[in-house]
């Protein structure tokens, strides 16, 4: 078909739609010209930001950007409310003619999505550091046999103009202890919280936080006066952390987001009254609640080389499947690896993948058969490869970051998968993985993680924030005496594990308290029946120093201390 461009009449020819689509001019080769309109996207800023596309393209792949160019105004000056010429990006994509004529019809099947990356970023950035992209929003079209341009798209999927004729005033409140303690913020870093994002107010209003007295860890924002909103209506906002200029969005995700908007899934949200004064604190230590404490990737460069040994509790899955639920590969190539049995839990063990173990794909593919057989991969719970303990179904891998190396940001992202199949995020996204950053300060670190901690409430007969599941009968004989034993190791850096006996069946309570005496974790509070336990903690929310932990059965009650070292 002929194709128009928006007032795209260059003054020569007398009609607009004479004009002939992109082409190359060549015998041998064909051309797809791609568009896209950023006026959905209210937070691009050209200075700042360049886009791109990422795609299954014979010339390129997922792991690499093709960077877009802004089209050239309008030679008449037309301008229209979605037709800004400032807004349209555009960037031909080649393919030899003899491979369209030897390729099968399932290989002419290109996909891609939009992606935003700093001006300055590389175009292979893991996807975790881009300014944006559209996990969702991902489009396909099967490359013809001539030269085309595909109708254009608009960044986001859509574009709607602002419709909400309502006014509120919003404080926003947070919480940066876990963030701290995370090594995502420090004393001294900005902190801004953007409302109105996605066009949900009438304009993107920024406002810097500011810390709360001398001591804490709490940051507050002034009064913000919104207007443009819809009152019942979703408004959404999103705090960030500034490191060298450049603005990191915070690691959230709605676990409870059912629509399919890539952006809408991972903001933070308030549905308000008009004409209400509303103060939001975001300062909640439960992880699967939408009120959480923020958390960011740092980008800052390892200090010195670090030995990481990851670790994966594969018990949350154990739990997930001994309740009646199964555990879904979510890529299409991998649906068929379906996990319904607890007893295979254990059989198919675990691989970690990811830009920290090397980026998603390797020879064989991403996830599946090609992950299986990449043993660098390969996670272990055998007493090797940085594995502590084994047979505790806590599984590991060391991996060594070097400063001077292309891949020597704090800040990672990785994700696991049983027996190498794409299903810890539960039955969708693409775009939830962990994120977790290295602790520097010394040449050997340690990053805890429990599967499926990405999707807490899919995952839910597991308690996250205090493992009130996490423990396991070792022992099938019945020992004569109560016991609680010292937690191993100890000092430790973040889990630990501790054991203890109960000869009668009864209520169980052990507790982790700080120095002041205040509960700080709940391990167990449930009836067991008498034998030998093993009970794991992880404190990677925590701070360093000494803690205690209690337990109580019957008329039995016992204390002992430990030692957190980060």
């Amino acid at each position: 078909i002929q194709l128009q461009y928006v007032n795209g009449f260059d003054g020569t020819k007398p009609n607009q739609y004479t004009a002939a689509p992109f082409a190359t001019g060549k015998t041998d080769t064909v051309v797809a010209y791609i568009r896209v309109n950023m006026k959905g996207y209210e937070l691009f800023d050209p200075a700042k930001h360049k886009v791109g596309i990422r795609g299954s393209f014979a010339t390129s792949n997922w792991g690499t950007t093709i960077i877009m160019k802004a089209e050239k105004p309008f030679a008449n000056g037309g301008q229209g409310n979605y037709s800004d010429p400032d807004k349209f990006y555009s960037v031909p994509i080649y393919w030899k003619k003899s491979f369209l004529d030897t390729a099968s019809v399932g290989a002419k099947n290109m996909t891609f999505k939009f992606v935003i990356h700093n001006i300055n970023a590389p175009v292979t950035e893991d996807w975790s550091l881009m300014v944006d992209n559209q996990d969702i929003n991902q489009y396909g079209f099967t490359m013809p046999s001539k030269d085309t341009t595909v109708y254009w798209k608009w960044y986001g999927g859509s574009f709607s103009p602002p419709v909400g004729k309502d006014t509120v005033t919003v404080k926003f409140r947070v919480d940066l202890s876990t963030a701290t303690a995370a090594k995502g913020f420090k004393a001294g870093d900005t902190v801004i919280v953007k409302s109105g994002l996605d066009i949900t107010a009438g304009a993107v209003y920024i406002d810097t936080l500011k810390k709360v007295g001398v001591t804490g860890a709490i940051y507050e924002s002034a009064n913000r006066v919104i207007a443009g909103v819809a009152a019942g209506k979703a408004l959404n906002y999103q705090y960030y952390s500034l490191y060298n200029l450049t603005e990191i969005r915070e690691i959230f995700y709605d676990f409870d987001y059912t629509g399919t908007d890539n952006k809408a899934e991972r903001r933070k949200f308030l549905v308000p009254t008009k004409n209400t004064t509303y103060t939001i604190a975001d300062t909640s230590v439960f992880v699967d609640n939408m009120r959480r404490r923020p958390t960011f990737q740092s980008k800052a460069k390892l200090a010195r080389n670090v030995n990481v040994t990851f670790t994966c509790d594969l018990r949350p899955a154990y739990y997930h499947v001994s309740i009646g639920d199964s555990i879904f590969a979510i890529q299409s190539s991998y649906k068929t690896l379906t996990i319904a049995d607890k007893d295979s839990i254990y059989k198919f063990g675990v691989w970690i993948n990811g830009p920290a173990v090397g980026g998603w794909g390797n020879t064989n593919g991403d996830w599946g058969n090609g992950l299986r057989e990449n043993l660098a991969k390969k996670m272990w719970d055998d007493g090797t490869h940085g594995d502590k303990v084994s047979g505790d179904r806590i599984y590991s891998l060391s991996v060594k970051f070097y400063k001077d190396s292309a891949n020597n940001t704090a800040g990672q992202v990785f994700k696991f998968g049983l027996g190498a199949g794409d299903n810890e995020a539960g039955k969708g996204g693409f775009g939830n993985n962990h994120v977790r950053n290295i602790d520097d300060a010394d040449t050997i670190a340690t990053i805890a993680e429990d599967f499926g901690s990405i999707n807490p409430k899919y995952y839910r007969a597991w308690d996250y924030t205090k493992h009130t599941t996490g423990v396991d009968r070792i022992e099938n004989v019945i020992p004569v005496v109560y016991e609680l034993s010292q937690n191993y190791p100890n000092p430790f850096n973040p889990t630990t594990t501790i054991n203890y006996a109960i000869p009668t069946a009864g209520l169980v309570s052990l507790k982790i308290y700080n120095i002041l005496g205040q509960e700080v974790a709940q391990l167990v509070n449930a009836v067991q029946v008498a034998g030998a336990y093993q009970a794991t903690f992880n404190a990677s929310t925590l701070s360093s120093g000494v803690y205690f932990y209690k337990i109580e059965s019957g008329k039995f009650s016992s204390i002992k201390k430990m030692m957190l070292l980060k």
